[in-house]
């Protein structure tokens, strides 16, 4: 294979949200001795407010998804100073949980499902 990217999920606490940038990139050299080519990670707003948005009820909850949202800058940035190409995944059809309106919502028909997920077919572009 071409390209060997090593997925990082850098969200829920786990080691690649946590660790500084001199672990990661210690990290991602033993990864190049694998046979690494690049590191991913995803930005998933299923869980966090819109960091941008300006309604005031969530301003108190704007710190988190700006914090996870630099763990991932610095992850990549650790990843890219190691000479490892970058990769970054977006998930198309869900929106951050203050975005979400009853008329563009999904119906999973799953009780239980997690996430705001739109439905491609509510949306008029």
């Amino acid at each position: 294979m071409e390209e060997r990217i090593i997925y990082c999920p850098a969200h829920f606490g786990n080691f690649y949200e946590c660790a500084s940038y001199n672990e990661l990139r210690s990290y991602f050299k033993e990864f190049k001795k694998w046979g690494a080519t690049g590191i991913g990670t995803c930005v998933d707003p299923a869980n966090m407010v819109d960091p941008f948005g300006k309604n005031p009820l969530y301003r108190w909850a704007r710190e988190k998804p700006t914090k996870e949202l630099k763990r991932k800058r610095d992850l990549l940035c650790a990843a890219k100073d190691e000479g490892l190409k970058l990769s970054l995944g977006l998930i198309s059809n869900v929106v951050y949980i203050d975005q979400l309106s009853e008329e563009l919502s999904a119906d999973t028909g799953k009780e239980g499902y997690i996430g705001p997920n739109l439905c491609p077919q509510n949306l008029k572009l």
